[in-house]
């Protein structure tokens, strides 16, 4: 199932990650180097995380991610990356233990992710993923909720291109709490910092956000999160910077 087109892509969203290669504008071998913003991902959750603390990143690349969380100790990491190469190629070269020890999806993530059992992973998380998934394929978020224990962290551009999402309003509407929101801006020397006081003229279409959730421990409510796909064009609503857990 390949969702709608968006002007964004030159082609179907889905067969433009799935191609992307050495010569492509998001080329696996660029993502390998440490982010910054891994790190803040993660902080919030500080005490609250084990040794033993399962991970699924949601459109791992290469994964750079899950390797600085291997470097901390966590060892039960998983991921779904639907470009073949940054998985079999580039991560196994760069990141070989992590390739040998982890367990990966190679696929599209809105499908892989039912071969997954319920409750598998404590933290289920993504970065910079969850924007470019097309709203026919927008059952990944509820699949999402159901294969995690406990948190779900969410780093992506919210009510932004190239496909508009309310994140809030919408795990939480799948049996999750908001506990942490932050935002984040392009900073003039091209390095992400934390930004509590947005500015929204200077910044527009170039903030982030970090949204962690909590799963609430009751049965879910069904919802059709296709929804919360709605246009940008309306709200920039800003909210406090961590929420009261």
């Amino acid at each position: 199932m390949h969702g709608l087109d968006n002007p964004f892509y030159k082609t179907n969203p889905v067969k433009y990650w799935e191609e992307q290669n050495e010569d492509s504008q998001h080329n696996p071998w660029r993502y390998t180097e440490p982010d910054q913003l891994t790190p803040l991902l993660f902080e919030d959750l500080e005490g609250r995380l084990s040794a033993e603390t399962s991970f699924m990143e949601i459109g791992c690349g290469a994964g750079r991610n899950l390797q600085y969380l291997w470097d901390q100790g966590f060892k039960n990491l998983a991921g779904i990356e639907i470009n073949p190469m940054a998985v079999d190629t580039v991560m196994q070269q760069v990141f070989p233990q992590l390739y040998q020890n982890g367990t990966f999806f190679v696929g599209n993530a809105a499908s892989m992710i039912r071969e997954i059992p319920d409750t598998s992973y404590d933290v289920v998380f993504s970065k910079g993923v969850l924007m470019h998934i097309p709203p026919g394929q927008a059952s990944l978020f509820k699949d999402m909720v159901r294969i995690c224990r406990r948190y779900i962290v969410v780093h992506t551009s919210e009510m932004g291109a190239p496909y508009y999402y309310d994140f809030e309003k919408l795990f939480e509407r799948l049996g999750c709490k908001l506990i942490v929101h932050r935002s984040f801006y392009d900073h003039p020397e091209g390095a992400q910092l934390p930004h509590e006081l947005y500015d929204d003229e200077q910044y527009r279409f170039k903030e982030t956000f970090l949204n962690v959730f909590i799963k609430k421990n009751r049965s879910q409510r069904e919802v059709n999160v296709k929804g919360y796909f709605f246009s940008a064009a309306y709200t920039w609503i800003l909210k406090g910077s961590n929420r009261e857990r």
